[in-house]
């Protein structure tokens, strides 16, 4: 499934963190100025978000624009993304599907079936 990053500044230059994090129609936010989540491509097709190092199947630069970076990961892997990101102190869902939007606003943990309203 793919996961888009915006993580690029607005001259498309990487930034070493993502601000807000798009799955399927899910839309996520880092509402601290100036912060988000780090993000890292990794040796070995692997990306780091976080504290977390997933593998991936493809990367593509510019998706949608300049300042979106786009992974392709297993469905296992987009809902630990997910949940990571929900128990982060700053991050919050600004659209979605209204189950996703309602279940990460309130903290409930995502499961791989969850995705499947998302896209």
């Amino acid at each position: 499934m793919q996961v888009d990053f915006a993580c690029n500044d607005e001259h498309g230059h990487f930034m070493g963190r993502a601000e807000r994090v798009t799955v399927g129609e899910l839309e996520l936010e880092c509402t601290l100025l100036y912060s988000g989540v780090k993000l890292e491509t990794l040796a070995g097709q692997q990306v780091r978000v976080g504290r977390l190092v997933l593998p991936y199947s493809h990367y593509k630069y510019g998706v949608g624009n300049w300042c979106w970076d786009g992974y392709w990961l297993a469905d296992e892997d987009v809902v630990k993304i997910i949940n990571y990101l929900m128990r982060q102190k700053y991050w919050s869902c600004e659209s979605g599907p209204e189950q996703g939007y309602e279940k990460f606003n309130a903290k409930q943990p995502f499961t791989v079936e969850d995705l499947k309203e998302l896209v």
